[in-house]
């Protein structure tokens, strides 16, 4: 995430709306703060962070002064996965995105493949497609890990299926015209 926020571009990106506000409503103290901050960083990034650490206490002080609860208990509270779990589902139907399952995965390889342009499973124009994709879909984005996972599906698919087609392509002319040095 973005390390430096000029103050019209927190204003613009994480400001809480009048709904979103009505959201936070029965959530108190960090729980508060944590949903806001969460919330903001799933519209702005299309993903939830994975550590609090990655929301730079710009954003964090600019969402704890919307909501009243004090800076200091965003670093101190702890993150309960079970609370994460609640609130995660919370944004995500608010935000209209759904949980990736696992049916998704041959659908999404098979649309990855298509785009594959070079056989760098970590090119970045690669893999924000990717996102970007899931994001049109409304499907929250995979973790990291699972996401690299399935690029490099993609990209070994991908391979395969070159040179598959190239052997076909050199089976066809060989068999059909026959050998090169056969030419006049």
């Amino acid at each position: 995430m973005k390390q430096g926020w000029h103050p019209d571009e927190l204003v613009q990106h994480w400001t809480l709306s009048r709904e979103e506000r009505a959201l936070l409503g029965n959530k108190a103290g960090a729980t508060r703060l944590g949903f806001a901050v969460l919330l903001k960083a799933f519209q702005f990034e299309g993903r939830f962070p994975e550590r609090r650490e990655e929301v730079v206490t710009q954003i964090v002080f600019h969402l704890a002064n919307q909501t009243g609860v004090p800076l200091e208990t965003y670093f101190e509270e702890e993150w309960s996965e079970r609370t994460q779990r609640h609130q995660r589902a919370q944004i995500r139907e608010y935000c209209g995105f759904q949980l990736f399952h696992a049916e998704d995965e041959p659908t999404f390889i098979a649309w990855l493949k298509e785009r594959v342009a070079s056989f760098n499973s970590e090119a970045e124009a690669f893999k924000i497609a990717a996102y970007s994709h899931l994001r049109t879909l409304c499907l929250e984005p995979l973790p990291p890990e699972r996401m690299r996972r399935l690029l490099r599906l993609a990209v070994a698919q991908r391979e395969e299926q070159m040179v598959a087609e190239a052997t076909a392509r050199w089976c066809f002319r060989y068999f059909l015209i026959g050998p090169v040095s056969d030419l006049p």
